[in-house]
């Protein structure tokens, strides 16, 4: 039920309002709760929708003086839905740092200048100035008065309600023809996408003078009637409208998102039945996997191609259909699955009705599009703590509860149960960052995972301070450019099978690291020029099983400013060209360590047959810089792990084996009084470096590097080792010898 404000609220709103003041806001973003109905996907962060956010405003808000808009397809274009659209990502999207209130206040400004019947607004204007198209659209109407209700209460202010109720009263005045949502002000035309049963819900309570409960039953009675008995897909139109009235295409492709939504808040049943048969066909369609759902169908499943439908997987017609997956836990997976897919689309597409669907549907997903008329206020919200993996250490709270008192600020310490073996790594999900000791502040219920690495693991592919072109799987490393598709790239070093990789001096706490340098420059390309690098995971090219690895970690820099530098995994079961899954990494000029679970890599949100990532079949990990022609810079990579995935080092084997050759006579190990000590000798004067392994193949220490003098030379390790097993390795010009040590507690 809506809750209206006292008269002396109002006055005390509005002499706020005239001294310039600024109501703080109720429900601030990010809320990140639960609905009445239905479920919801699992991994969700508030941070994943503030990224979109950032990008939809900056893409697609535009400002002039006390109005603003959003940027249609055609960019100089705004149409009343878009109008609607921003207002409602705006309203639930407002905290102390975004700051929504004055761009919602903007964009009711920019509806109301452009009046059509009544308080509508006309459906098509040219940027700031006259209108293209007149009459108003039933959809846009719907949600700026949505919009504006959830402001009432947001900003707690009547106004807000009141111009609400007006608009009501004139969708049902003249958006409204046999008690069905119509398609607007100046033709009768019924489009099953406008019918939102969340507003019908509503409009109920605020406009009792008109019968919104039988409008509500024929919608829903229409929707039923209109669905497709096997595919549950709807027209765009089921009377009259234009353009592809027959195809399940860009208009009707958002009704599952109205149902979904009207089930989450209210659980209507009408609006399960309905999803769940759209949603069963598709899951059957795609094999269980949304990002097989294409673009413009026919009602019978089969793509139009004749109207512009192809495979390709775009949030328009994604986003919808998850959202149809949680009216119940049957879609469990679907819903998670089709969450991660959505992600995907991080990044602008300059398309406007993809990204408003996107940002609006991921709300909607991650709990943050509560109903605002019957929601409470949070104060207070719970933190759940994990470790990964989960024996490597422990997270201290500094004021451990079962909830805490919205905004409260903890501090959260990583401890290692084995400072030797387990290192920690960083924090992941509603907390990111790299320090053992976090500041974090309770702003809704949160979800941390504190990850360790295993500095034991036998997972080390190269540290790369063998100085050689090989990795521990005896893999070459390899680099590559766009020549063989018409580009004038260049890379250093460029690999050919007479022109073996180097690696140059310079590494992450060491001596090597892999480094490229390149220059892009597209030529006869089509598309941005690109480069890399890379290691193959078998001598052969075949195809390897890495399942047991849970991820990837390494080190890297680099200045590639203006490109794309992304880590691309190439397995055998991608077919289609340039689908490959991919991580972005972001430019460093320092060193930076980057540790990857397999979820981390999403395929191209244009790829059109998208396959889960199979890791059985992996035959290359490679680091592909692409962008515009000019872009230089360079890329250094070093101490690259595939996660408690096996992988047998020389220096491992060597310690297993003994060592017994004659070579190693040449270096003692010793330990007097606690100090231990590495005696060794050398025939002639010159370079000499001399290192520590763990049996990981790891460098622990750097203990002698510089010129030497022929003799015999006594090297102590000044700081305390753990109780474990250690290689010391040697190396001259003449060659390198090696010898085990075994530190104990004696």
């Amino acid at each position: 039920m809506l809750r209206r404000f006292t008269g002396s609220f109002i006055t005390l709103l509005l002499i706020l309002f005239t001294t310039g003041e600024t109501l703080a806001q109720k429900f601030p973003f990010p809320q990140q709760g639960t609905y009445a109905h239905g479920i919801l996907p699992q991994g969700v962060s508030y941070r994943h929708i503030q990224t979109i956010y950032d990008i939809w405003l900056n893409a697609y808000y535009e400002e002039q003086g006390n109005q603003a808009r959003i940027k249609f397809d055609t960019p100089s274009q705004t149409v009343s839905e878009g109008i609607g659209y921003g207002m409602l990502i705006l309203v639930y999207m407002d905290n102390d740092q975004n700051n929504t209130k004055p761009k919602f206040d903007k964009l009711w400004n920019y509806y109301k200048n452009y009046p059509s019947k009544g308080s509508l607004m006309h459906w098509k204007i040219n940027g700031f100035g006259g209108v293209q198209e007149s009459g108003s659209a039933t959809d846009g109407d719907i949600d700026v008065a949505l919009a504006l209700i959830m402001a009432a209460e947001q900003w707690e202010d009547n106004t807000y309600l009141n111009a609400a109720e007006t608009i009501i009263r004139d969708i049902a005045s003249y958006d409204v023809s046999n008690n069905l949502l119509d398609g607007g002000d100046s033709w009768d035309a019924v489009n099953p996408s406008y019918m939102s049963m969340v507003a019908t819900e509503l409009f109920k309570d605020i406009d009792p003078s008109h019968n919104w409960s039988t409008i509500q039953s024929s919608c829903y009675s229409h929707l039923k009637s209109t669905q497709h008995g096997t595919t549950g897909m709807w027209p765009n139109w089921t009377s009259g409208g234009v353009g592809n009235t027959g195809l399940y295409g860009f208009d009707a492709a958002r009704t599952p998102w109205r149902l979904g939504w009207a089930y989450a808040w209210y659980g209507h049943a009408d609006a399960k039945t309905c999803c769940d048969k759209i949603v069963g066909w598709f899951k059957s369609n795609t094999q269980n996997n949304p990002g097989k759902i294409g673009q413009i169908y026919n009602l019978d499943g089969s793509i139009n191609s004749g109207a512009g439908g192809n495979n390709d997987n775009i949030p328009t017609f994604l986003a919808p259909l998850v959202v149809a997956g949680m009216v119940s836990s049957e879609h469990s997976q679907w819903l998670d699955d089709g969450y991660k897919r959505l992600r995907a689309f991080g990044s602008s597409d300059d398309k406007y009705y993809n990204e408003c669907i996107e940002l609006l549907t991921m709300l909607l997903l991650s709990g943050n599009m509560p109903d605002f008329t019957t929601a409470q206020p949070r104060t207070s919200a719970k933190l759940t703590v994990s470790v990964s993996p989960q024996e490597a250490g422990t997270v201290t709270i500094s004021n451990p509860q079962s909830s805490y008192p919205l905004n409260t600020q903890l501090t959260l310490t990583a401890v290692s149960s084995d400072p030797q073996r387990y290192s920690f790594v960083g924090w992941s999900g509603d907390y990111e960052g790299s320090g053992a000791t976090a500041n974090i502040k309770i702003i809704c219920d949160m979800t941390i995972t504190a990850t360790f690495k295993d500095n034991q693991a036998m997972d080390l592919v190269d540290d790369c301070e063998d100085g050689n072109a090989k990795t521990f799987l005896k893999t070459s490393w390899f680099t590559f450019n766009d020549s063989t598709s018409g580009g004038k790239s260049t890379v250093t070093p460029k690999t050919s099978s007479k022109t073996p990789f180097q690696m140059v001096e310079g590494g992450f706490e060491s001596e090597y690291a892999a480094k490229i340098t390149y220059s892009l420059d597209k030529g006869n390309f089509s598309g941005d020029p690109f480069v890399g690098v890379g290691f193959s995971m078998s001598t052969k090219n075949d195809p390897v099983d890495i399942s047991e690895a849970t991820g990837i970690r390494f080190y890297y820099k680099g200045n590639f400013g203006d490109t794309t530098c992304g880590l691309r995994i190439e397995s055998e079961s991608v077919t289609e060209a340039g689908a490959n899954y991919n991580y972005f990494l972001a430019p460093n000029s320092s060193w930076e360590e980057v540790s990857l679970v397999w979820n981390d890599f999403q395929q191209p949100k244009w790829t059109k047959n998208p396959v889960p990532l199979d890791l059985t079949t992996i035959k290359k990990f490679q680091w592909q810089i692409q962008g515009p022609s000019g872009s230089s810079g360079e890329l250094w990579l070093d101490e690259i792990h595939l996660l408690d995935y096996y992988i047998e080092r020389p220096l491992a084997a060597a310690l297993r084996r003994g060592y017994a050759g004659k070579a190693n006579n040449l270096i003692e190990c010793m330990r007097s009084s606690g100090q231990i000590t590495v005696n060794f000798t050398t025939n002639a004067s010159g370079n000499v470096n001399l290192s520590l392994y763990d049996l990981t193949g790891r460098l622990v220490r750097q203990l002698v590097s510089g010129r030497m003098s022929a003799g015999t030379h006594a090297v102590p390790i000044f700081s305390t080792l753990s109780n474990s097993g250690y290689v010391v390795r040697l190396s001259t010009e003449n060659g390198s010898h090696t010898a085990p040590l075994i530190v104990t507690g004696e």
